[in-house]
């Protein structure tokens, strides 16, 4: 599965919040950069229950008033292909 979404963040949702709270819920995360705009990459593995282990990640970007979120599960045969989808993202950064 692959997420895109766009929207605009409310009140004090910056990157540093987000990428708190996704630490919280069990997510490691760090910040990068993204088409040279502020972002946080955080990952996390699942486990459904016939045991097999899925890997979901969450990379978040910020301009300006804009958020965009990238979210991939994938099952962890597909785990270097989820990162090169990721790696693969530009960004024009021009407004």
């Amino acid at each position: 599965l692959a997420y895109i979404c766009a929207y605009t963040p409310e009140g004090n949702d910056d990157l540093q919040n987000l990428a708190d709270y996704l630490a919280q819920e069990g997510f490691d995360t760090k910040e990068i950069t993204l088409g040279g705009l502020p972002a946080v990459d955080a990952f996390t593995t699942l486990q459904n229950d016939d045991g097999e282990t899925f890997y979901q990640r969450y990379v978040t970007v910020q301009n300006g008033s804009t958020g965009i979120d990238f979210t991939f599960v994938v099952h962890e045969s597909y785990l270097e292909e989820a990162a090169a989808i990721i790696d693969s993202i530009v960004l024009d950064a021009a407004e």
